[in-house]
């Protein structure tokens, strides 16, 4: 074995011991604040409270580290990304089985979503390299500036329906006084998925600071048009993802990328009492949002859909909106309304394991559904398999953080998805070739 070849196995071999020390630490770090969020939260959030450790909790840890494992030998692609959030859901719903408060099997549910997640990560983790190679045309040199000038020209419209400067506790009370037609709607939420991290990851490519400063600040500015987590916090989000590329492996960045917020939560609530946690607005702040409501509640979303669809009528994908005119459906509203009424715990949006999965099918034939899911990865990985890998992950990173609590369905026409598709697809493999000549080195 050359030396270059021993170097290269060294690298390899320290990269996945980082990454089995991360995994670990995020199954580790979910399962120590979904164990403290029950002692208070099990109320209003339904989170049954641990009362026998042993077995119950060694069963959840020992599948999740399974599955987790898959991570730490997987190469990186697009597919990666998103099948480490879907993980997360999943992880988080294995404890939250074991000490479930609802009436459904639970026994057969736990199986079922660990199957589900491994039917979605065969296609989706395919990693060969290969590229669709045929297209129509390539996209203008001048495409990233394109979007930026579109981007800060949606903005001014919207402003005019709207601008709120309000913090997260004035968001929901002003979101109703903003209307808007859903043309504008669906714009925006391409624009946010799919339009902006592409230009912000070709910038980077290209090395142009001043105008990635130019593009975050207007992403910034959409919050007060919107009112919405998502929007506020997809600029940081970039950012981060951005800058932890730089230093970590994309796949350790993909980790880390859940870690951190999930982190920032259990630092607010160890060692401290509710009472502390409560009345402390910067402890609380940070437990609820970045962790609790980004990283827990879409396992929750999936305990509460198993929940309601055991005893209630599927939707067999008619709550997608062109189904939906063409099939008699049991439900007149979104789901997310549906699980509103039924569970008093505000609009409950979820992720593809749940909607397209147990929603529309049921939990024996969700896996498949997951199976079907993951081929549309494949694609995506096709689409995108002539770009740099960093550049994928960085124009990438709002889809998987969509798919946490999006369908699948509306995440690929609403949040950006298929826009972005093709605009992988019809990128030039060296993005570099876009700057102008003036400023080539």
């Amino acid at each position: 074995m050359t030396t270059e070849s021993l170097v290269t196995c060294r690298l390899i071999n320290r990269d996945r011991l980082y990454l089995s020390v991360l995994i670990a630490s995020f199954i580790g770090a979910l399962y120590f604040l979904l164990w403290r969020s029950a002692e208070y939260l099990i109320a209003y959030y339904h989170i049954g409270v641990p009362q026998h450790r042993g077995a119950a909790v060694a069963l959840p840890v020992c599948v999740a580290m399974l599955l987790g494992s898959t991570f730490i030998f997987a190469g990186f692609n697009f597919g990666y990304f998103v099948g480490f959030y879907l993980f997360s859901i999943v992880a988080g719903y294995l404890w939250i089985n074991r000490f479930s408060v609802f009436d459904y099997d639970q026994a057969a549910a736990f199986w079922l979503m660990a199957f589900s997640l491994v039917l979605f990560l065969i296609p989706a983790l395919a990693t060969r390299k290969v590229s669709i190679e045929w297209r129509p045309f390539v996209l203008p040199k001048r495409s990233p500036e394109a979007i930026l000038i579109i981007t800060t020209g949606v903005l001014v419209v919207c402003s005019f329906h709207g601008f709120y400067l309000v913090g997260i506790e004035g968001m929901i009370e002003h979101r109703d006084d903003i209307v808007r037609s859903a043309g504008m709607n669906y714009i925006i939420g391409n624009m946010i998925g799919g339009a902006i991290p592409f230009a912000f990851a070709c910038f980077i490519e290209q090395r142009r600071w001043a105008i990635c400063a130019v593009l975050i600040v207007v992403t910034l500015l959409y919050y007060p048009v919107t009112l919405t987590k998502t929007v506020l916090f997809a600029a940081p989000f970039l950012v981060f993802v951005a800058v932890a590329s730089r230093w970590l492996t994309l796949r350790q960045t993909v980790v880390v990328s859940l870690l951190v917020p999930l982190m920032i939560g259990v630092i607010a609530i160890a060692g401290v009492d509710w009472e502390m946690i409560k009345t402390s607005q910067w402890r609380w702040e940070a437990f609820m949002i970045p962790a609790f409501r980004f990283v827990a509640f879409p396992s929750l979303a999936l305990e509460h859909y198993l929940a309601f669809f055991h005893d209630h009528p599927l939707t067999h994908f008619c709550q997608i909106g062109f189904l939906k005119r063409l099939m008699a459906c049991p439900y007149n509203e979104p789901l997310a309304y549906v699980m509103a009424r039924a569970y008093d715990m505000g609009r409950m949006n979820a992720s593809l394991l749940a909607t397209e999965g147990i929603a529309s099918v049921g939990p024996v034939f969700a896996p498949l559904v997951s199976f079907a899911c993951g081929i549309v990865f494949t694609f995506a990985n096709l689409a995108s398999a002539h770009l740099p890998a960093r550049f994928v992950l960085i124009s990438g990173a709002m889809i998987p953080v969509t798919l946490l609590n999006v369908p699948l369905s509306i995440a690929t026409t609403t949040n950006g998805f298929a826009l972005l598709i093709l605009l992988w697809l019809l990128s030039p493999s060296d993005l570099r070739l876009w700057r102008s000549d003036k400023s080539v080195s």
